[in-house]
């Protein structure tokens, strides 16, 4: 374990005590910083880990509250970090730490732009407190499996583009789903909405293991919302009102199209829906629920 207790804000000394750690070699390669002062004058933008220079394996913080832009990207040796009381991760924070495998930000409430992009080792990860989560913000993470965010209302744009293995994701407060945000998401087989209200362009497309699913507040899908996801056969939508369908196109090349596809709408709405703007195009495969 190695502690950093000083009060540290001057760059030359953060270079010193940077190359003195990197020559220290123990199995337990860890930098926990124990006051605020030293965490906030490496990531305000002063100084920034140099994967050249100081390459920890795991960083513990237990003050910070806000993790600036690209304070450790592209930190290759990083496998484990803890910010118990930050509630801010900034624009491309983690990203390219292709090493990352475990995350802990319990108060976080804001994730930017970019901030795990490319963080190609994670396999889990659960914000609790998180309610925003901006564009890109886990793109191309190609091990994570699944992802947890009970908080959690808005998805950016490509927020999980190509996470290629996630396998379900749970949002049970979310209401809207930034376009494409999980465009190619290829083994996503299970998805938890029940509060969404908006599904972006290109949300859903190429996720090509989804067979049934069900958007209970839905109002409004988007263009190609569903295209291309071959193994969907069936759509629950249960609000008492015709959702908006943006385009003819959203459910276009999979089993829903099909003679053994549906769409699921309430008893009351079947009819509306055969009629309504685009849905006519899947006027046959409309029944009620």
């Amino acid at each position: 374990m190695i502690v950093l207790a000083t009060y540290l804000t001057n760059t030359d000394e953060l270079t010193q005590i940077a190359s003195a750690i990197r020559r220290i070699t123990n199995t337990n390669n860890t930098v926990k910083f124990p006051y605020v002062d030293t965490i906030n004058a490496i990531v305000a933008g002063n100084w920034k880990y140099d994967a050249n220079v100081l390459s920890p394996s795991q960083i513990i913080d237990t003050d910070c509250t806000a993790i600036k832009s690209s304070a450790f990207s592209s930190c290759s040796s990083l496998k484990s970090v803890s910010f118990p009381a930050c509630t801010t991760i900034e624009s491309y924070a983690f990203s390219g730490c292709t090493s990352l495998k475990s995350v802990n930000f319990p108060a976080c409430t804001t994730i930017k732009y970019q901030a795990f992009t490319n963080c190609s080792s994670l396999t889990s990860v659960s914000f609790p407190a998180c309610t925003t989560i901006g564009g890109y913000a886990f793109s191309g993470c190609t091990s994570l499996t699944s992802v947890s965010f009970p908080a959690c209302t808005t998805i950016g744009v490509n927020a999980f583009f190509y996470c290629s293995s996630l396998t379900s994701v749970n949002f049970p407060a979310c209401t809207a789903i930034g376009d494409r945000a999980f465009i190619n998401c290829s083994s996503l087989a299970s998805v938890n909405f029940p509060a969404c209200t908006t599904i972006g362009d290109h949300a859903f497309r190429l996720c090509t293991s989804l067979t049934s699913i069900s958007f209970p507040a839905c109002t409004t899908i988007g263009d190609y919302a569903f295209h291309f996801c071959k193994s969907l056969s069936v759509i629950y939508l249960a609000k008492k009102s015709v959702a908006t369908l943006s385009t003819s196109f959203a459910f276009a090349i999979t089993k829903i199209t099909s003679t053994t596809g549906s769409i699921r709408v309430p008893s009351s709405l079947v009819n509306s829906y055969k009629t309504a703007t685009n849905w006519t195009y899947y006027s046959n495969r409309i029944f009620a629920i």
